[in-house]
Parts: structure tokens; C-alpha cells; sequence
């Protein structure tokens, strides 16, 4: 993998955008909240024939600075800058309109893309993250941030402690040991303040008012534990939610099951194939799913 870290994280710029593949279609991979584009390497690695991939650390986590935005009490100055930093390397490696895949928050920066400029993009991706929030539907934009700020409040007295931010930091059981240290170890790196700068705008972002009318093609991939109560729970409550916010015409929901958060390391073949049949519309990539509840 080709990397090329970019220090200065001035107007329009990434911590880290890293380049692989040589494949006909363009994908742009972003990562969790805390996480850097190293998390993508392993499924670049193995699509490297599939696609042309851009892997990107937003500014402020691995090693890099936070952006200059300008300060804005009541808005999203760091999703804004993220936003324009998209726009600009679009147009700059001449990619030829990018499925983008957001994991987890990346995926609620990715929606937001995808419903400012439809017209870069020939497709956008959820993977595992939760688009419409039961507690804050029908509220105002004013509400909305009034909501977001109170739990910020709480988000910040809870992590204030240093046992329990490692605790939230430490790799999940479930994780292969390697994979889990080399998770902890990325999640780890990024100050806290730099972490809860986005963890505040992507409070602040209701993916759920944008998803409706949303114009380019939406999949949706989400994780199903192996305990089968526990998966029928997230089935349940995820077709309770797209239906607060009804997915645009043609949208895919597909369930893998046996995994964690990080999909593509815990069942990376499956997660594969239900990206290719999206992004190159494979019939043998083509894995069982659910259809989006109607």
C-alpha cells in the first residue's frame, strides 16, 4: 500500500489517504470514529484486482492534527471541513464517481456526502451503523442539537476517567487476539479531545432526515451476533428504525451473520462478496440477506 501522511491538515486535507488496487471501479474507505486507514489495509490486500481503493484517516486521529475550522457553536465545523476535504480529493484523483463505504460514524459523514453531492458518487455504503435514532425523531434541527449536546455532556464525564476510556478502548473478546491488539493499539493514539470532536458532530448529524430522499444507491451491511437472540433483537430493532427513516427506492439492507462491528474482519468473504454484487453488481457475489422492510 502506497501511503502518503499529510501532517498539515490545513484547508481540505486527510491525516492519511492511502492508494491500492488497479480494478475499473473507484471506492473510497472510511473508517470508525478513532480509527486510521490502516483498518482497510487487510480488505485492500485482498480486492486489490476488484477495484481502485482511497483509504482515508480523518484529520485528528492516528498521528495527525486536528483541522483549522472555523469555530461554530451550533454546527458541525469538523464534519463541514471532512465534507469539502471529500469533494476536493474526488476531483483531484479524477475518480470516476466512488462507491464510498462509512463504517460505523464514517457511515453517517458518508449519507451526508452522498445527499450534499449525489452527482460525485455512484453509490454509498453503511457498514454496522445506526441511521435513525428512536429518541430524537420528529425533532427540530434545534432540538436535535439540544439532544446532542446533553448526551455530549454525559459522554464527557464518562470518559474523563482514565479506566474507563481504556475500557472503551480495548478490543472486543470476540476479536482474533493479533487483530484485536492491533484495534486497541489504533483506538488508543488519537487524543480524547480530538476523538470527542466528532463524537459531537456526529451527534449532531440526523442521517435519518437525509436517508428518505437520497439519490444515489444505498446498501446497508450490518452485523448479527452468533447468539440467535441476541441477532433476532438487532433484526428487529433495525426494521423498527428504517422504518422511521424508509430507505430511498432500490436500497439493500443485508444481515451477516456471526460477526462483530468490524465486519470485514470477522467474516471477511461474505462482507466481500455483499460489497462486490453492490459496487460491480456480481451475480456470484451475491450473499443471503433481508430485504429493506417495507
Amino acid at each position: 500500500l502506497e501511503g502518503r501522511p499529510q501532517p498539515d491538515v490545513g484547508p481540505f486535507r486527510f491525516g492519511q489517504v492511502l492508494r491500492a488496487g488497479d480494478g475499473d471501479r473507484h471506492v473510497i474507505l472510511m473508517p470508525c470514529l478513532a480509527c486510521d486507514a490502516s483498518a482497510w489495509s487487510d480488505f485492500m490486500e485482498r480486492n486489490r484486482a476488484r477495484y481502485r481503493m482511497w483509504a482515508l484517516t480523518w484529520p485528528g486521529m492516528g498521528d495527525s492534527a486536528l483541522p483549522r475550522v472555523v469555530e461554530d457553536v451550533d454546527g458541525t465545523p469538523y464534519f463541514d471541513h471532512l465534507v469539502r476535504a471529500l469533494e476536493l480529493l474526488i476531483r483531484r484523483e479524477n475518480m470516476e464517481r466512488p462507491v464510498i463505504v462509512g463504517h460505523s460514524a464514517a457511515a453517517v459523514l458518508a449519507v451526508r456526502f452522498a445527499k450534499e453531492h449525489p452527482e460525485l458518487l455512484s453509490g454509498v455504503v453503511n457498514v454496522d451503523a445506526i441511521v435513525a435514532n428512536g429518541e430524537t425523531h420528529g425533532f427540530s434541527a434545534d432540538e436535535r442539537r439540544a439532544w446532542a449536546d446533553e448526551e455530549m455532556r454525559g459522554v464527557l464525564d464518562r470518559y474523563d476517567d482514565d479506566e474507563a476510556w481504556a475500557a472503551l478502548n480495548a478490543a472486543p473478546s470476540s476479536m482474533h487476539p493479533e487483530r484485536g491488539a492491533f484495534y486497541a493499539r489504533m483506538w488508543a493514539r488519537p487524543p480524547r479531545d480530538h476523538v470527542f470532536a466528532y463524537w459531537r458532530e456526529w451527534l449532531r448529524t440526523d442521517v435519518g432526515v437525509l436517508l428518505p430522499d437520497l439519490e444515489v444507491p444505498f446498501l446497508a451491511i450490518h452485523a448479527l451476533r452468533a447468539d440467535p437472540e441476541r441477532a433476532a433483537e438487532t433484526v428487529e430493532d433495525l426494521r423498527w428504525r428504517y422504518g422511521l427513516a424508509p430507505l430511498p427506492a432500490g436500497a439493500r439492507v443485508t444481515f451477516i451473520e456471526d460477526s462483530g462491528h468490524t465486519i470485514w474482519e470477522y467474516r471477511p468473504d461474505a462482507f466481500d462478496r455483499a460489497l462486490a454484487d453492490f459496487v460491480l453488481g456480481s451475480a456470484e457475489s451475491t450473499v443471503g440477506g433481508v430485504q429493506p422492510p417495507g
